[in-house]
């Protein structure tokens, strides 16, 4: 991989006016993943990883590589540690065997949002349902009121365990479903 050749992959809102790539590995056939010194007119020089699949017009890029915490020391063992996404699209990458890929059927933001609210609105009923305020499946759980209301609103995302706790505590089983 070049730096011209990289510059040509980028696709970003920021203009970008040089890419210096500071290393680069070959972490699996038809994948490269470079560091880079991105040089940015808004924003100056940023260290951004990027995965490139060799047969692909695409690359993976941080979500929020503009926020300046990453280092020229970044590798892939950190890579679980980012989300992932096509380069300036909202299309996520999840990290498999520790590289980002993009799945079939990955969920959207949308989708992911759907889910959480359609639980949330399960957790209420189940609640209702064993004569139980918020406050109460709060002592019963040992889950602060407020993750628990944002639960039930859809503004978080709980754990597998905590669902399962809370289907315990409720005797409940909850439907989780894409759609």
């Amino acid at each position: 991989m070049t730096n011209q050749g990289l510059l040509d992959r980028l696709s970003f809102d920021e203009t970008i006016s040089g890419a210096k790539i500071l290393k680069e590995e070959h972490p699996e056939s038809g994948v490269t993943f470079v560091v880079t010194e991105v040089q940015t007119d808004a924003l100056g020089a940023m260290i951004v990883p990027f995965v490139i699949p060799d047969n692909e017009d695409w690359i993976f890029t941080p979500w929020d590589w503009q926020d300046g915490r990453l280092t020229s020391d970044f590798c892939l063992d950190n890579a679980q540690d980012i989300e992932w996404r096509v380069n300036n699209t909202d299309q996520i990458g999840s990290v498999v065997n520790g590289l980002p890929r993009l799945l079939t059927g990955t969920p959207t933001e949308s989708t992911k949002l759907a889910s959480r609210k359609a639980f949330g609105a399960q957790l209420k009923r189940a609640r209702q349902a064993k004569g139980l305020s918020i406050r109460g499946l709060s002592r019963l759980s040992n889950i602060h009121y407020s993750p628990l209301c944002q639960m039930e609103r859809g503004a978080c995302n709980p754990t597998l365990d905590t669902m399962t706790h809370l289907a315990a505590i409720l005797d409940v089983t909850f439907t989780v479903s894409s759609k």
